[in-house]
């Protein structure tokens, strides 16, 4: 999870990325999504990590400009 968090932290200097949620429903999910954050923390991207999937999809639609909402 490490190199990943890495690899989409070098990305996000690229380019601008939307935001991310995780969605972990075990502990062990929830500690390998808190190491993901950690290699990815420095960069302008929201992350969070959410226990149910729809407060993860409350989440990313709240964070969603209203002209890409109304074109899905």
């Amino acid at each position: 999870m490490r190199s990943v968090g890495n690899a989409a932290r070098d990305r996000a200097r690229r380019e601008r990325l939307g935001p991310i949620a995780i969605v972990a429903d075990n502990e062990a999910a929830h500690a390998s999504a808190l190491v993901y954050v950690d290699a990815a923390r420095g960069i302008d991207r929201p992350i969070r990590i959410f226990r149910q999937q729809h407060e993860a999809r409350r989440w990313l639609d709240s964070l969603a400009p209203a002209e890409s909402v109304a074109k899905a």
